[in-house]
């Protein structure tokens, strides 16, 4: 997925700000909601540590919901 990424601001559809914007909106976003979750289910400082596992399911959330509304 990384790849893929620096390919298109390299050399894709991404390469002005102008047209990356809304992605890196949506990707921000998505970041932030994940944690909130997790910070609203886990608020005991034991569990806490486990914060990165949360940001890297972003990429399985979006692909969740693509196949739910996209129909790919």
């Amino acid at each position: 997925m990384g790849l893929e990424i620096k390919r298109e601001i390299i050399d894709g559809e991404l390469l002005s700000l102008r047209t990356a914007l809304m992605p890196i909106i949506c990707t921000l976003g998505g970041l932030i909601f994940l944690i909130l979750v997790y910070i609203l289910i886990n608020n005991d400082q034991d569990t806490f540590a486990g914060l990165g596992i949360s940001m890297a399911t972003d990429i399985v959330f979006a692909l969740i919901l693509l196949k739910t509304f996209a129909r790919i």
